[in-house]
């Protein structure tokens, strides 16, 4: 084979290589990072003396995982000094990583903003269904994909197979209204700590 030849060759190659690499498809971005909101449950019009705060986290690839801590679940307590209840925080956790959340989410046109939406079955199995609406900023120098900034709207609702009710019952998620919601528990809260000496 001459010289000649080899060259044609090698561009034809190069040519070919190039129009695959513009030709195929850019992978799907994904919002990553984390937000957070708080809520309480809503059931029959009358809403929960509890408060959940949800953490959402996602990486490019929409693994994710979402934290709900428990808040204000008064209950009697002889820890708390001088009063008769008091509560602990408590914490749940599930992830796309171990099948116990499903997440799907849709980036608005001009990427400023998605909506995403979570599935989890909880550890009463209630199915819970959370839909977060997302403020999006790119991140520093536009790699790893949209960053999500913060919580713009958020809504979402359960359904549970109760056997002390013998029945199907539903409650809705309402989000605390402002930016950031001043909270004032209904008992004081206990933490762990070490023996006293």
């Amino acid at each position: 084979m001459n010289r000649s030849s080899r060259s044609v060759r090698l561009v034809t190659a190069v040519v070919f290589l190039a129009a695959v690499a513009t030709a195929a498809p850019r992978a799907r971005e994904n919002p990553i990072g984390h937000v957070e909101v708080a809520y309480r449950q809503v059931a029959d019009g009358k809403a929960d003396k509890l408060v959940y705060l949800a953490t959402l986290t996602c990486d490019r690839d929409l693994v994710c995982e979402l934290s709900t801590l428990h808040l204000n679940f008064c209950l009697p307590s002889s820890f708390a000094a001088g009063a008769s209840e008091a509560y602990a925080i408590g914490i749940e956790k599930s992830s796309t990583a171990d099948g116990s959340l499903k997440v799907q989410a849709t980036i608005e046109p001009g990427g400023k903003a998605a909506t995403i939406i979570a599935e989890e079955e909880d550890v009463a199995s209630a199915k819970i269904t959370y839909r977060f609406e997302v403020a999006l900023r790119n991140t520093v120098g536009g790699m790893g994909g949209p960053l999500m900034d913060k919580v713009t709207g958020f809504s979402g609702a359960a359904v549970k197979d109760s056997i002390v009710a013998k029945k199907i019952v539903s409650w809705t998620l309402e989000p605390l209204k402002g930016a950031w919601s001043v909270f004032e528990p209904d008992c004081k809260l206990i933490l762990p700590g070490v023996p006293a000496k």
